[in-house]
């Protein structure tokens, strides 16, 4: 069994007249020390040029991970099925796909005609169904396929979409003292309750956001309570563990509950895909798509936070948490209107009440007049004058 704190593996063939019988030396790890991350391209970098061939797209389908498309990228397509097995059980992969998987999803979606930018019309029954073929016919076929369509059929895994989205800002601290007053009672309070209060506010729960912005909020204020426990200003507790190996949604206790030093914290993180009380090192949320369920992605968990120091940093946030002025407001709206023309006021309110409760709700929905935001019977009409 690989070490649990491997890195990505690598592929290497011998040589061109050998590839087809390539021997066992192909498997080298890469060591912390000499791996260089393989730059992610997103949606937006991938151009109009960037095209992939079919097995490309039934890897990247598999897998979420460019690594590992480009490791796999002009082998033998006889040798990509058992080496894709050996790259993600080597590197505790989540989400583990085979490129049989990968293909019916991809059948799927071309069956329903969300693939955009085809320029290859494939074979039909009478029925009008796709005609079978398999993954070795597939891998033949004489077509390609731009990178930006299918990272935009196939994104991200979501808990990757979700960290993501944590990192691009930080925590706005938004805590009224009201809701400091709510804390229930006890010495220490579950880590995951205090994420959803810090997150969401007294009602600990996201309304009018996706999956992943809910995710992505929830991480942002974890985030935001170890590094104040780094600080000293709050206190943790929790139970060394690692994940196992086989089943990665359990975990294996190593220790006995202890106080989490703010040492120990500087490179922990609430782990993007696992239990609400999970911490873990940060690069292998960074990494997920490649080692996100390696035993070492997972250090403490049960954490808890002590009651009374987070009563003192609560209230600290809640002195200089500063309101939105009518110029972060207008910008608010300009950029949701920027992202959907077609926003409904509603819902500006509901954005612009969950970063400020307290800015009047009435003068929330002027400004998204004065920017052109339609209400729910449409635009408003033009003067007659005009």
């Amino acid at each position: 069994m690989a070490r649990s704190d491997s890195r990505l593996t690598g592929l290497k063939e011998n040589s061109n007249e050998n590839a087809a019988h390539a021997v066992p030396e192909w498997l080298c790890r890469i060591s912390q020390s000499q791996s260089k991350p393989c730059p992610l391209m997103t949606l937006q970098e991938a151009s109009i040029e960037d095209r992939w061939s079919p097995v490309e797209v039934l890897v990247w389908i598999a897998t979420r991970s460019r690594r590992f498309t480009d490791a796999l990228r002009g082998l033998p397509l006889s040798c990509v099925e058992d080496r894709l097995w050996r790259l993600q059980s080597e590197n505790h992969s989540p989400h583990p796909m085979t490129l049989s998987t990968a293909l019916l999803a991809f059948r799927k979606e071309v069956q329903c005609g969300r693939i955009g930018g085809l320029e290859w019309e494939f074979p039909r029954a009478k029925d009008s169904t796709i005609c079978m073929f398999n993954m070795y016919e597939f891998a033949l076929m004489d077509i390609s396929f731009r990178a930006a369509d299918v990272l935009r059929t196939w994104p991200d895994w979501p808990a990757t979409l979700a960290w993501n989205a944590a990192k691009t800002r930080p925590w706005q601290a938004l805590i009224l003292k009201v809701w400091i007053r709510s804390l229930p009672a006890g010495d220490y309070l579950p880590f995951a309750d205090v994420v959803d209060l810090v997150a969401f506010g007294r009602a600990k729960m996201a309304i009018g956001l996706s999956d992943i912005d809910e995710h992505a909020a929830q991480l942002r204020a974890g985030i935001a309570i170890v590094n104040a426990a780094i600080e000293g200003k709050i206190k943790l507790v929790g139970t060394p563990c690692e994940r196992w190996q086989i089943q990665a949604h359990l975990l294996r206790q190593t220790g006995h509950r202890i106080a989490i030093e703010s040492e120990t914290l500087h490179d922990l993180i609430p782990v993007p895909f696992g239990g609400r009380d999970w911490l873990g090192p940060r690069r292998y949320a960074d990494e997920f798509a490649e080692i996100g369920h390696a035993p070492h992605s997972v250090s403490f968990c049960g954490v808890m936070v002590e009651r009374t120091s987070l009563l003192k940093w609560l209230t600290t946030a809640s002195i200089k948490a500063p309101g939105l002025r009518e110029a972060d407001v207008t910008e608010l709206v300009l950029s949701e209107k920027g992202k959907n023309p077609s926003v409904s006021i509603d819902k500006i309110v509901k954005l612009v009440q969950s970063k400020d409760p307290l800015f009047p709700r009435e003068r929330i929905r002027e400004i998204a007049r004065e920017m052109g935001v339609e209400g729910r019977r449409g635009r408003p009409r033009k003067n007659s004058a005009e």
